[in-house]
């Protein structure tokens, strides 16, 4: 069993790096074959998609993870909650893409009014369903401990078929379709999430229990409902949806597009508190649980010194060769690079200072960092729309960083406090 957990483990995490370094490279294609303002809006219409999902989901995905081994203990069908689950996250998600793609001329206008996003808007009515549908299968895989083939299709096949897609059409046309890509990005999750749906049927057709009381659906829908303002949140405040639909209601397509790429390069530190989190996250919560705090406060600073190594490292390296990795993107991206500097420092703090989100919520301090992120997410929109009428990306960038600051000095203030730093 233990040997299956190491596999499972080794499979996910190397999943994550495999996955980060696919996105890259399809970033790169992307941005090569794609105007600036194409990549802008496909940029965009990722992110939104993203925040509707979550939206149409109603934790109900997350929800799961917490709530199979209450389901287990309740003694009711595993197979007819997650036929509900399939169910009520497919309604959602054809319900807000119709929503949204009947209202696009209202979005367009008011929301997205520097530039035609018209025909997004109408597709989203199709990408939102794939998309919930895809990410919520791989979240019931998580729940039922499916994480080997959670990792394959998730980490590895979703990213490769799409790169593959792509690669194939350059090949052929020596150019690339917008309306493609999107195409793509469909049937991706399409053709994965059918996978993914059948597999996990097939492993619960010796499920021959027959009951799922209404009262166990109550209880379902009021612990997913918790989860859904939490993820909200957080993804609002990791990923640059509030920057982009700020800048595409005030700057030009080309802009936003250069501002994506540019985020998307600063961002890179992050990936060393992510696969920090992936590797130790438990660990750590497991010595808090035993109480073993001085094996809990030694691990933690062991930690926090070799994410403080490695983020500098990658600092100096994205610092020093950006005018030779913007190359791979295309020149024309060159002109965000003070937007790339400004948003580095900002991210890079974070990365050294990563855990210490984990170790508040660890620390059963999870309203707190829910506040955290509310107060960045408020921050950036109502500061950030001035910001961008007066200054542009570079403000936006500015406050970007700032909040990031600000936030980072505030949960080493609380964890000292409550003497996890010392």
């Amino acid at each position: 069993m233990k040997e299956k957990n190491i596999v499972s483990f080794m499979m996910t995490a190397g999943g994550m790096v495999f996955l980060q370094a696919v996105n890259f490279l399809i970033a790169i294609l992307l941005a090569r074959y794609l105007s600036a303002g194409d990549f802008g809006k496909f940029q965009l219409l990722f992110t939104m998609v993203t925040t509707l999902a979550i939206i149409a989901k109603l934790g109900m995905d997350e929800g799961f993870i917490f709530f199979i081994a209450k389901l287990k203990k309740y003694n009711e069908s595993t197979k007819l909650l997650i036929s509900y689950i399939l169910f009520f996250v497919t309604v959602m998600s054809i319900i807000i893409g119709l929503l949204v793609g009947s209202n696009h001329a209202l979005i367009n206008k008011y929301l997205i009014s520097q530039f035609d996003f018209e025909y997004e808007l109408k597709i989203i009515i199709l990408y939102l369903p794939a998309f919930v549908l895809f990410t919520t299968m791989a979240s019931l895989m998580r729940g039922l401990e499916k994480f080997n083939v959670r990792a394959l299709l998730t980490y590895y096949l979703a990213p490769s078929l799409f790169l593959l897609l792509l690669w194939v059409y350059i090949l052929y046309a020596n150019s690339l379709k917008l309306t493609l890509v999107y195409d793509f990005r469909i049937y991706t999750f399409l053709i994965l999430a059918f996978i993914g749906i059948v597999y996990i049927f097939w492993c619960l057709r010796k499920d021959e229990k027959k009951s799922l009381s209404i009262t166990t659906i109550k209880k379902y829908h009021k612990l997913s409902f918790a989860l859904i303002f939490i993820t909200l949140i957080q993804y609002m405040a990791e990923q640059p949806v509030i920057d982009l639909l700020l800048l595409s209601h005030f700057m030009t397509a080309d802009e936003v597009g250069i501002y994506a790429v540019n985020y998307r390069l600063a961002i890179v530190p992050l990936m060393i508190y992510l696969a920090f989190n992936v590797i130790y996250a438990t660990k750590l919560s497991k010595l808090h649980t035993a109480h073993e705090y001085d094996k809990l406060h030694s691990l933690f600073k062991v930690l926090q010194k070799r994410m403080l190594y490695l983020t500098l490292l990658l600092f100096v390296i994205l610092f020093v060769g950006y005018d030779y990795i913007i190359l791979l993107f295309g020149q024309e991206y060159s002109s965000g690079k003070n937007v790339f500097i400004t948003l580095l420092v900002g991210f890079s703090f974070v990365s050294m200072n990563g855990l210490n989100a984990t170790m508040l919520i660890i620390n059963e301090k999870k309203k707190y960092e829910f506040y955290l992120n509310l107060f960045f997410v408020l921050i950036l929109i109502f500061g950030g729309y001035f910001i961008v009428m007066q200054f542009g990306m570079i403000g936006l960038a500015i406050l970007n960083s700032f909040l990031l600051f600000i936030i980072v000095i505030i949960r080493i203030y609380s964890l000292k406090s409550m003497k996890v730093l010392i």
